[in-house]
């Protein structure tokens, strides 16, 4: 299976304009410095069945239109996915984030003491810990471990399925682990059958909160790393499947868009616990009980 990869070349105050026309419907979306201080990359990646008409004739041509960018500045390129995420994995040391200790099949060494091992196959899913986004959400798993004690849980968009497989590790409960990618869901199986979880994490393939197997319950834990955008759109869908007490631990924004993400959630009664940033990603934990703090 192969991935889309857009490339953008910018200077750093137009970064923001490329991310808000392209994040809604990538996959991941990166940007670094590249040779000199004005000088940038933007890079987002996009599932195969996206058309390249459509990235082509609306998103590169929004991003050109909208900068004023000439035609080398944004190019379109269709990646080996299996193969990059692999060599982008492979290329990542064990890492400790929170009570986790998170590791590839390459890792031979001793785990840490006191410290919840996972091991994570990326192979064609999202989702090694590595990135912000995710090491948030560990943070904020093994942040609320000292404070609840759910009984259900849903891990929306689960990539990898690691924060599924954290959850179910820190509660001792199964946890059903939703995304909308049949490939994610294959993942994560393996993932749940290499770390001996198989009966503790239900994958399912659906769309949202309106999935068979998630519409109607409600969950006293609910994860989602997903994008900015996806988490106001799902947040009313969201408030349905959320238990009385219960907690959402929102990832996958970036700084700049954590009060509209906030706002949404506001409306919904939702109310801020916690906030873990990491560098320019944000992750958010709320419920609509407990007072607020920062």
């Amino acid at each position: 299976m192969n991935l889309w990869k857009i490339t953008v070349n910018v200077k750093q105050p137009q970064i923001v304009v490329v991310e808000e026309i392209l994040g809604y419907h990538a996959e991941a979306l990166s940007s670094y410095e590249a040779g000199s201080e004005i000088d940038w990359k933007v890079e987002a990646y996009f599932l195969p069945h996206v058309e390249k008409n459509f990235l082509e004739a609306t998103l590169i041509a929004e991003v050109q239109d909208q900068l004023k960018l000439k035609a080398e500045d944004v190019f379109l390129e269709l990646l080996p996915r299996a193969d990059w995420l692999a060599q982008s994995y492979a290329s990542f040391p064990p890492l400790i984030a929170g009570r986790f200790f998170i590791h590839g099949s390459h890792y031979e060494g001793i785990v840490p003491k006191g410290l919840h091992a996972l091991e994570i196959n990326a192979a064609t899913a999202f989702g090694s810990g590595e990135h912000q986004s995710t090491f948030g959400c560990l943070l904020a798993l093994s942040l609320l471990s000292k404070k609840i004690n759910p009984q259900k849980i849903l891990d929306m968009g689960t990539g990898t399925g690691i924060l599924a497989m954290a959850a179910s590790k820190l509660w001792s409960q199964k946890v059903l682990a939703v995304d909308c990618d049949p490939e994610s869901i294959r993942v994560t199986d393996e993932n749940a059958s290499l770390n001996k979880m198989a009966s503790m994490i239900d994958a399912y393939c659906g769309h949202g909160y309106k999935s068979q197997k998630v519409k109607g319950q409600k969950f006293d834990l609910i994860i989602a790393n997903i994008l900015a955008r996806p988490l106001m759109q799902m947040a009313v869908d969201m408030k349905k499947c959320l238990a009385p007490n219960g907690f959402v631990i929102l990832a996958g924004l970036l700084g700049r868009q954590e009060n509209m993400v906030l706002y949404a959630h506001f409306m919904q009664d939702l109310k801020l616990y916690k906030r873990i940033r990491l560098g320019e990603w944000t992750c958010l934990i709320l419920t609509h009980q407990i007072k607020a703090s920062s």
